[in-house]
């Protein structure tokens, strides 16, 4: 897989995440007792639908970051790391509420002690990991400020325990791998809309 084919894969990712991840969220709002509603079909179908989501944020995640091309420095690879770290411990924790939870509700709806500490450190990881994403994807030129806000702000909305957390993240997800510029061999990075191109040397160009 070339590079160029990676940034349209990673594209068609965060939009797809999106698509998937968004209305699967929304089910949380429908639910009262996640043991209750644990064995229903709807239950089960909206847990694959998370897993699958944030699968596909990793492959959107890969794109942001390589779109970066380093320009954002340490903050870029640490946020990367974090991000990617986070969202792989959160498909974790989702897949044991898709998998596992139906087949024992009393035992799962309600983590406890280590099981509470693994879930609340995979939530704090992915919304540090995607805030530090969002500021390099900007400082990078790979953003615009709006673009980076929302994703910014979905990453911090996305650690508390509440219906319709993951929305705004999916949603700044789609937003910045939407528009993610894609490399020129041999050529500058083409910046879309109203971001910056920075070059190597991290000084401003001209709008795209």
């Amino acid at each position: 897989m070339t590079l160029d084919q990676l940034h349209r894969s990673a594209t068609r990712a965060g939009l797809a995440a999106a698509a998937v991840g968004i209305p699967a969220d929304l089910f949380h709002f429908t639910i009262e007792s996640r043991a209750a509603a644990s064995q229903s079909v709807a239950f089960r179908l909206h847990g694959i639908a998370l897993v699958l989501a944030f699968t596909l944020l990793m492959l959107a995640l890969a794109g942001i970051v390589l779109a970066q091309r380093d320009r954002a420095g340490r903050l870029g690879r640490i946020g990367g790391l974090l991000a990617l770290l986070g969202t792989a411990l959160v498909i974790g924790d989702l897949a044991k509420e898709a998998f596992a939870l139906p087949l024992a509700p009393a035992e799962l709806g309600d983590p406890q002690g280590f099981f509470l500490a693994v879930v609340v450190v995979s939530f704090a990881l992915l919304a540090l990991g995607w805030l530090l994403t969002a500021v390099a994807a900007h400082r990078a030129g790979v953003a615009s400020g709006r673009a980076a806000a929302l994703l910014g702000i979905g990453a911090v909305l996305a650690f508390p325990p509440i219906p319709g957390a993951y929305v705004v993240l999916l949603l700044g997800v789609a937003v910045v791998a939407g528009r993610l510029p894609f490399p020129v061999a041999g050529g500058p990075v083409t910046i879309p809309g109203d971001v910056l191109a920075v070059g190597p040397g991290g000084g401003a160009g001209s709008r795209a």
